[in-house]
């Protein structure tokens, strides 16, 4: 039996949105604080979760041998 799995990325996106809201202020911080220790912290889980669910996944849904496969394994370099 076959399953049809659709990896819904909505969650990333808003993750990706909040980060980014939330590294203005902490680029202005002019030494460590509370807020640089937890955005940090999520950053990492973010990380963390991405290296555990996304990158194995997207890798496993590609057709070896494909342009596709160099252009994940930049993104992932990137990341």
């Amino acid at each position: 039996m076959t399953s049809i799995y659709k990896l819904d990325m909505t969650t990333m996106f808003a993750y990706h949105d909040a980060l980014r809201r939330d590294l203005a202020p902490v680029a202005l911080m002019t030494g460590r604080s509370e807020g640089w220790d937890m955005f940090k912290k999520f950053l990492h889980v973010h990380h963390v979760a991405e290296d555990e669910a996304l990158w194995p996944v997207m890798r496993q849904a590609l057709i070896g041998g494909t342009d596709d496969v160099a252009l994940l394994d930049d993104m992932e370099a990137e990341h």
